[in-house]
């Protein structure tokens, strides 16, 4: 991220690339947290370019939220329980549904998530194996469907790199 602010931040996004790069997952989820706190702070930025630099951070975040031990608790509460994150999601990248999904589906203490996340997949048109399951199962109470979307979830998840 080029995220600046008038103490003058600029190089956070290659922090964040080099902790990431050498899997250094705590220093990672420290750096993700002092950029989202440049990026709230950045009054400079346009309201567009808050928002590039959150999608910024949420793709980037992946690697780290997939990786770090309490990383699929972390994504549950920046993507879908802070609105500003949950904005840049369905306007800029719906397609992060399907790790907002999965961090759900998958996490134990974050069950209370799901109710939640149903609102948002009903208000969205993206759609993927992964997100439909979980439609299927607790939208549509149809198991048939839902199996059938696990069998496709399958082959998503054998081809996809942070899953």
């Amino acid at each position: 991220a080029v995220v600046s602010t008038q103490s003058g931040h600029y190089g956070r996004g290659g922090k964040l690339a080099s902790e990431i790069l050498q899997q250094n997952w705590d220093e990672a989820m420290e750096e993700l947290e002092r950029l989202k706190d440049n990026i709230s702070a950045a009054l400079h930025l346009t309201y567009s370019e808050v928002l590039v630099q959150r999608a910024w951070l949420i793709h980037w975040g992946l690697f780290v939220y997939f990786n770090h031990p309490q990383g699929r608790d972390s994504i549950i509460d920046v993507f879908l329980h802070q609105k500003p994150y949950l904005n840049a999601v369905q306007t800029m990248c719906p397609h992060i549904l399907r790790y907002i999904t999965t961090a759900v589906v998958i996490s134990k203490r974050r069950r209370d998530g799901i109710k939640e996340l149903i609102k948002v997949l009903q208000q969205e048109s993206y759609k993927d194996p992964i997100t439909e399951f979980v439609e299927s199962l607790y939208v549509n109470f149809d198991f048939d469907e839902a199996q059938a979307k696990l069998k496709e979830c399958k082959t998503v998840i054998e081809n996809d790199f942070f899953i």
